[in-house]
């Protein structure tokens, strides 16, 4: 039998009582209403009668977020979800995106991927379980534009320096965006595959990557940077580095090298792009170079070597 709870005076004469009030909403789909004291606000129940015949059950909660006159138009509608969900073969169990995604991390865990695991914590602990409200909503009730407040959110955050004693006011970088959208959206699919959501209409648009992110960045150190750097580098470091940032001829950095061999420095021109070339005299400055990390000791080339000549002489 079909109870009238659709009116704030229709359920407040209704009795005190455990049992549930049930009201119809379509073949074997029920709003129930339980109100166990005469004070209490009551609490709302869904069920669903699945193909073997079993009733299966899901708690609404009170609702008293929302005013009287409206509560019961909120409770249908969530019934609804449900009932929708279940008659598509998704899951009985409600989970929230935070579920999901820790989900998401087990799965990593349970395919032996343990570094990857402890990334998505970290990842979701910073942009996801931080944000109550999102992470705290069921995938059921999880809508576009809570997904969007949360991208124009990250999108804006300043990008986190390794110095924290310092104030962060970088932009965020597109691609650094994308990566944390990428595996929110990864857990959401995850969840929708196994059933705890039908559609991914809530973020199949919204976490879309942003085009053209990942570009390669240069970055180069002008004259007093590369003086600071060689400047504040232990002394062999330091001198590895003013060897690497002085060009030794155009085109000579990529094809030709130093080889130590035991005691000697020799600047191997036989390697060249250029096939087998004439001997090359070093500058003077590479010829410091090479004197001052030698350590006194004598450099020459040794017997084997095609050069036959010393390059400190």
């Amino acid at each position: 039998m079909s109870t009238k709870i659709d009116t704030v005076s229709a359920r407040d004469k209704l009795p005190a009582r455990h049992a549930p009030y049930w009201h119809k909403i379509r073949a074997e789909c029920h709003l129930g209403f339980r109100k166990t004291t005469t004070e209490s606000v009551g609490a709302w129940i869904a069920r669903y009668r699945d193909a073997t015949g079993k009733y299966q059950l899901h708690s609404l909660g009170s609702l008293d977020h929302v005013i009287g006159a409206k509560r019961y138009d909120e409770a249908a509608k969530l019934a609804g979800d449900w009932f929708d969900h279940r008659g598509k073969g998704g899951a009985i169990e409600a989970i929230t995106v935070e579920q999901a995604c820790k989900r998401y991390v087990q799965k990593a865990r349970d395919e032996g991927r343990e570094n990857a695991a402890k990334d998505l914590e970290g990842r979701f602990r910073r942009w996801v379980y931080s944000d109550r409200k999102l992470s705290g909503t069921p995938l059921l009730k999880l809508t576009p534009g809570m997904l969007t407040d949360w991208r124009n959110k990250l999108v804006k955050t300043p990008a986190k320096l390794q110095d924290k004693t310092k104030e962060a006011t970088k932009p965020r970088a597109a691609s650094s965006t994308n990566r944390e959208m990428a595996v929110l959206k990864a857990a959401l699919n995850l969840a929708l595959e196994d059933g705890h959501a039908t559609s991914d209409a809530a973020w199949k648009t919204k976490l879309k990557l942003i085009k053209d992110a990942t570009q390669r960045r240069d970055c180069y150190l002008d004259p007093a940077q590369r003086k600071a750097l060689i400047a504040n580098a232990p002394k062999d470091l330091a001198a590895l580095i003013t060897a690497l940032l002085i060009p030794l001829r155009p085109g000579a950095g990529r094809a030709d090298r130093f080889q130590f061999r035991q005691t000697a420095w020799c600047f191997d021109y036989w390697q060249g792009q250029s096939g087998p070339g004439p001997k090359n005299q070093l500058a003077n400055v590479h010829r410091s170079i090479l004197r001052r990390t030698s350590q006194g000791q004598t450099a020459y080339c040794p017997t084997d070597c095609p050069c036959g000549w010393s390059i400190l002489e």
